[in-house]
């Protein structure tokens, strides 16, 4: 389970708060964005890992299916959220 770097108020992001308020079962999230990237840092350098790197990650680390992730189509939902998500 991972959060991401949480909301600027200093709270849980969307994802954090969907995956874990008002919910009882197991859920697995993984999320990769962080607070402040752009699209790609060869076009406007922000200073934190942009989006293209998050891809990146999630393609080196969960696309495998690997045991600490075992997603599958029938039960995951990928998002991507671009420009103000608070």
């Amino acid at each position: 389970h991972h959060t991401g770097t949480g909301a600027t108020g200093g709270g849980i992001n969307w994802i954090g708060y969907l995956t874990t308020a008002d919910n009882a079962s197991l859920v697995l999230s993984y999320n990769l964005a962080i607070g402040g990237a752009t699209i790609d840092n060869a076009i406007l350098n922000s200073g934190y890992p942009d989006m293209t790197g998050q891809v990146a990650t999630f393609q080196g680390n969960y696309s495998s299916k690997p045991a600490s992730a075992p997603w599958c189509a029938a039960d995951s939902v990928f998002g991507f959220w671009i420009g103000i998500n608070e």
